[in-house]
């Protein structure tokens, strides 16, 4: 079995739960009607589905059931959902891990031999919009059809697509979507300010000065800058500049075709307070010399030397990054009053699995802060994912036989307040067309906090001028729940939500959209109810 088609396997068996499920205890004789179908579909069917992420679909009884034989054995071993962060070390937003009552609840499902139930009771599936997680974007750039040439090698590629813009733009948030799944690995953005990086289908090395934006990887979503009230972070794009896209196509997909794009969100032209966001891979060692039938370790520092940092900064994400013979990774600082700062341990390293992860709240690093990374790489027979059998001595390099010790952050100068940003919050933000081309008469900084909710949950947004405003709020499966009319309103606005329906009574724990109707134009913000009792 050629490496490419180990991929597709591997995949088949880790993307059955990418997302945290939230669901109260269930009966101890579960159904699918009743009972599962819920789990399912508000955290699994995003993905597996037509068009998704995952290589089979989970939308009606009968998918379900025909993948039913497997999914006790990984849930149990805690392979799936696939979440490679060590979450005693550090917790980030969004977090893909299932409680033990959620386990138990589906592995008495398939126990007992996974009854239906009456279908009459089982909600419809959800409805899927293709082409973005969150909204219609500003700006798409999408590569031209391109073939691969990956057999018996894994192939890099950086495609160099104009931007095309007359002012200076914000980014709100990023998208990167590939054109076909089954045979991107991952991509990364790159902005070339100076518009003179080329396409290049041979190795793609010429990446120097281009300065990274954000990435695709299985399993990640769109990267979303904060913003609220009036703090706004985003990244500065100017005319003249061009979106560079590296992918990495896996060997065994030679023949395949691919068309990745890009969904760029921007602030509105009015916005302009916007604090620039830098992504980089600020720990790195290219000293790496790893012998064959060999367990090494290495280590990276930053600033080198007895160097410390000048300044105080802010970081939103870590992306820790290894190739094939990575075994485990670390990354952590020390301030200058000699406290750790823990950013992200991976124990069992999956070359499968990488991406950025999101903090929970900003890490403020104090200026006299210093940071450091520790990384091990197994170059044995013991390591299954070792390139090379017998094992050879393997240096560091861009091909992925080759090795790498990269620690990516999103970060950018500290201001005060900045530690006390609930990013779990503020990412959870769902885009919309509406929002990113805002008028006098439209709605700006939509958002729900706190985000996920126990009790309840405040929705905010700000009109410039007197409009007709009402909300609705509708369930995953589109059904609504609750409506309410505010009638002519301007200036900030709040409503806040117990988690009660058109009836007064309490909905269940789950995923939950207002969609605000502001004279017509409607938008939505998503959130999660996850009550402990």
């Amino acid at each position: 079995m050629n490496r490419f088609n180990s991929s597709k396997m591997k995949n088949v068996l880790t993307l059955f739960a990418l997302c945290s499920i939230f669901s109260p205890a269930m009966a101890q004789n579960p159904t699918f009607s009743e009972d599962i179908a819920n789990i399912i579909y508000n955290n699994c069917t995003s993905c597996h589905r037509s068009g998704g992420i995952a290589p089979f679909a989970l939308t009606s009884y009968n998918e379900v059931v025909f993948q039913s034989s497997q999914i006790p054995f990984y849930i149990q071993a805690g392979i799936m959902p696939p979440w490679p962060p060590d979450t005693s070390y550090q917790h980030y937003a969004g977090e893909r891990l299932l409680t033990q009552q959620e386990i138990d609840d589906i592995v008495t499902w398939v126990g007992n031999g996974t009854p239906e139930g009456d279908p009459g009771l089982a909600p419809d599936p959800p409805v899927f919009i293709e082409g973005s997680a969150i909204g219609t974007p500003d700006l798409k750039l999408q590569i031209p059809v391109y073939t691969s040439k990956a057999t018996g090698f894994d192939e890099y590629v950086c495609f160099s697509i104009p931007i095309n813009i007359s002012t200076t733009k914000y980014i709100r948030a990023i998208e990167v979507i590939p054109g076909n799944r089954s045979i991107v690995h991952h991509a990364l953005a790159y902005l070339d300010e100076t518009g003179t990086i080329q396409t290049d289908t041979s190795g793609c090395l010429g990446l120097n000065g281009a300065s990274l934006m954000t990435g695709f990887t299985p399993g990640a979503g769109p990267t979303i800058f904060p913003s609220t009230g009036s703090m706004n972070m985003g990244m500065t794009v100017s005319p003249g500049s061009n979106l560079v896209l590296q992918i990495h196509y896996p060997d065994g997909s030679g023949g395949f075709k691919d068309s990745t794009y890009v969904n760029l969100f921007f602030y509105p032209d009015s916005v302009t307070n916007v604090r620039e966001v830098s992504a980089g891979a600020i720990l790195s060692n290219w000293t790496l010399v790893i012998p064959a039938d060999t367990i090494i370790s290495f280590d990276a520092q930053y600033p080198p030397g007895v160097g410390t940092l000048p300044s105080s900064f802010s970081l939103l994400t870590v992306f820790p990054h290894m190739h094939l013979v990575g075994k485990s990774i670390e990354a952590y600082a020390v301030s200058a009053t000699n406290d750790t700062l823990p950013f992200v341990r991976i124990n069992n390293w999956d070359f499968e699995w990488q991406g950025f992860y999101n903090f929970k709240k900003v890490m403020v690093l104090n200026a006299g802060t210093k940071l450091y990374g520790h990384a091990v790489y197994d170059n044995t027979t013991a390591n299954p994912n070792n390139p090379n059998t017998p094992p050879q001595l393997v240096t560091a390099g861009e091909s992925t036989t080759d090795e790498m010790f990269l620690v990516y952050f999103h970060y950018l100068l500290y201001q005060p307040g900045d530690e006390l940003l609930n990013l779990d919050s503020l990412l959870s933000i769902q885009l919309n067309i509406e929002q990113t081309n805002v008028t006098e008469n439209k709605y700006v900084n939509l958002r729900s906090y706190p985000n996920p909710f126990n009790n309840s949950t405040t929705l905010e947004y700000y009109l410039a001028a007197e409009s007709e405003v009402s909300l609705s709020i509708i369930d995953i499966l589109g059904r609504t729940v609750k409506t309410v009319s505010f009638g002519q309103v301007k200036g900030l606005q709040t409503y806040t939500w117990n988690g009660n329906d058109l009836n007064g009574l309490q909905v269940k724990n789950g995923i939950y959209y207002f969609l605000l109707d502001v004279n017509g134009a409607v938008s939505s913000v998503k959130a999660v109810i996850m009550r402990m009792n």
